[in-house]
């Protein structure tokens, strides 16, 4: 009877992790490694962001436009965008494989307290969904940040 026992419960383990491969391959492939300075900000400070081409492949980018999305409920709401005027070059940069750019965006003054993140929606292949091209999400807090 235990043998029995352990062999279905050997099936089901099976089964389980075969269902979490399924799920974790269905997730979109990241090319990019992106990442800011710290977890929390405070009005007008200056965010810096690394990006990192760790796909093997060269990708081309242009970091004009940039959004910066709140998170509402379950989703991402664009709340700004720079520039304001929504015009950049159509300059297409190289990114080569392995290689990393860095680059600043500023926190409005009036940004409400929050959580956020950065898009940048000219980074690699325009087929790319939005997560992969964003910053993790950070906080945003008229409360004093203490370093540790």
């Amino acid at each position: 009877m235990r043998a029995f026992a352990a062999i279905i419960a050997g099936a089901i383990a099976i089964q389980t992790l075969g269902a979490c491969g399924l799920l974790t391959e269905s997730k979109p492939h990241t090319p990019f490694r992106i990442t800011t300075d710290h977890a929390a900000y405070a009005p007008s400070y200056v965010i810096n962001v690394a990006i990192a081409n760790v796909s093997g492949a060269d990708a081309t980018y242009n970091l004009c436009p940039v959004s910066i999305q709140r998170r509402v409920s379950d989703s991402w709401q664009t709340v700004i965008r720079y520039p304001a005027n929504g015009i950049c070059t159509l300059e297409a940069r190289l990114l080569r494989a392995s290689e990393s750019i860095e680059t600043h965006v500023g926190v409005p003054y009036d940004l409400p307290d929050g959580t956020y993140r950065i898009v940048f929606p000219w980074l690699g292949d325009s087929t790319l969904p939005e997560d992969a091209r964003a910053t993790p999400s950070f906080t945003v807090s008229r409360s004093p940040i203490v370093a540790l």
